[in-house]
């Protein structure tokens, strides 16, 4: 591999080292991703299986996911594989979709939580919460913050600090560090931008899907139409016990979900690269990348002992989820993993170390590729490094002006847009949300203080301007749960 990856970088005998080169990585995401799902399958098993499943749309998509798996543990020929393809591209934008909608759930849920929690003392005793002064509190936040040299460690507890205290700032102050966070992105790409503009309007409820709550239980909905139509300063303890309650309901619902969603992803993705990558897909379609597959039997191809034990567990896990006894198998699948054990580490430190060079092969040898007729298979290394990437979630189609570096004129437009919405959104709702949704908004900001005694600061006069006793003591609870597990 070394040696392809030194000539390729010379330029040297390209229609012979690139198709050799782009096999040797197919086969490193192919082990990788055999290796993958094996794990992942049976975990994904354990978490659903047995007829855990509850949720109608799960099933449906854990079904079709299986249906296409059984394909892969036989001899499916190209044509097969591709409607496999596109099948598990299917169920995998199905599923990006519904993660949109419980990420959208989380963020209503996390702004209704801010606002129980402080109203919670209203209704309990306080007496032993405010045992520091403000000046004593501040102290030990600042000195919470400031522990760890690690500068990413230290705005990470910035932001979280933000978010937790009293907010008491005006409207215009919050538009003003707001529309200077923007500025940040001044000399990058309209992407970036619009990323992080995305998720500022995600956290204060601007962009709540139309069906976010569609393939989610339907006392959730009920929940948040209640919790939509509550007034948290006039909320009396019997209301707020059974607000409390549907909380504890809602959190403990999406995050389940989100678990199975994101576990169901993660095997979804694995099976793509199995079909992208493999020899078979590709039929006769570029012979000449072929070549590769061929003349590097003894080196490149996978083993055909590890493919057969990967494919031999992965049909036993499949069985599982057709009525096979789990006792039958699971001794078996165990046992099997032993073989795989440290594999999946190898395969990802092989292939992290040498896929910069398909960025050199895409850029400095088009020429090449055109020979080569290397268009599909470059398609596919695009979605593989994607799939492969950590980002479960990662969109295969960019906006075409993603890339555009975004001027100050750009960055003004959009800011004034989410200034109007913001606007129109803080004159519908309560003080109560309108403090949660700017608490949010600006822990998820660049840190905007310039120094330390800014910090310090602004942590003391929040604390000092709280007049609310119930928020104070909630308050003071969190930043000193906070500062005490850090000791």
């Amino acid at each position: 591999m070394r040696y392809l990856e030194k000539e390729i970088s010379k330029g040297r005998d390209l229609e012979t080292n690139i198709p050799k080169f782009m096999v040797s990585m197919m086969n490193i995401y192919h082990r990788y991703s055999y290796v993958k799902l094996c794990m992942n399958y049976f975990t994904y098993y354990e978490m659903v299986g047995e007829h855990k499943i509850e949720d109608k749309k799960l099933s449906e998509l854990t079904e079709r996911m299986n249906k296409v798996i059984k394909e892969i543990v036989g001899e499916a020929s190209a044509e097969t594989l591709a409607e496999c393809i596109a099948e598990t591209e299917a169920v995998r934008n199905e599923i990006i979709h519904i993660m949109t909608g419980l990420t959208a759930c989380v963020d209503i849920f996390n702004i209704y939580e801010y606002c129980l929690n402080r109203v919670e003392y209203r209704y309990k005793d306080s007496s032993e919460v405010l045992q520091c002064s403000d000046e004593e509190l501040t102290k030990n936040v600042l000195q919470y913050i400031l522990k760890d040299k690690d500068n990413v460690v230290i705005n990470s507890k910035i932001c979280e600090t933000v978010r937790q205290l009293p907010i008491r700032m005006t409207k215009s102050r919050f538009f003003e560090l707001v529309k200077e966070s923007l500025k940040v992105y001044k000399e990058s790409e309209t992407g970036s931008v619009d990323d992080f503009l995305y998720m500022l309007r995600t956290v204060s409820m601007l962009d709540i899907p139309e069906d976010a709550f569609v393939f989610t239980d339907n006392t959730l909905k009920e929940i948040y139409q209640e919790f939509t139509n509550a007034d948290f300063s006039e909320l009396d303890e019997d209301q707020y016990n059974r607000f409390s309650s549907s909380l504890g309901f809602a959190t403990d619902y999406i995050q389940k979900e989100v678990d199975c969603y994101m576990l169901l992803a993660e095997n979804v993705n694995d099976l793509y690269v199995i079909l992208l990558s493999s020899k078979e897909y590709y039929g006769s379609k570029m012979p000449k990348i072929l070549s590769g597959f061929e003349n590097n039997q003894d080196k490149l191809l996978l083993e055909k002992r590890e493919e057969e034990n990967c494919k031999r567990l992965i049909e036993k896990e499949n069985g599982l989820f057709y009525g096979v006894s789990y006792d039958e198998v699971c001794e078996e699948i165990e046992d099997g993993f032993l073989f795989l054990e440290g594999r999946q580490e190898k395969y990802a430190e092989s292939f992290q170390k040498s896929e910069y060079l398909l960025d050199t092969i895409a850029e400095s040898y088009k020429g090449a590729l055109e020979k080569l007729d290397a268009a599909e298979i470059c398609e596919s290394f695009d979605r593989i490094r994607k799939l492969v990437s950590g980002s479960i979630f990662a969109e295969f189609y960019e906006a075409p002006k993603r890339h555009e570096i975004a001027g100050m004129q750009y960055i003004s437009q959009k800011g004034a847009e989410l200034e109007q919405e913001l606007t129109e959104f803080f004159g519908k709702h309560t003080k109560n949300i309108n403090r949660a949704v700017m608490a949010h908004i600006l822990s998820e900001l660049p840190v905007f203080f310039n120094n330390v005694e800014e910090i310090k600061d602004y942590i003391y006069h929040s604390l000092t301007g709280c007049r609310d006793r119930a928020e104070k003591v909630a308050v003071t609870e969190i930043l000193t749960s906070m500062t005490s597990e850090d000791l």
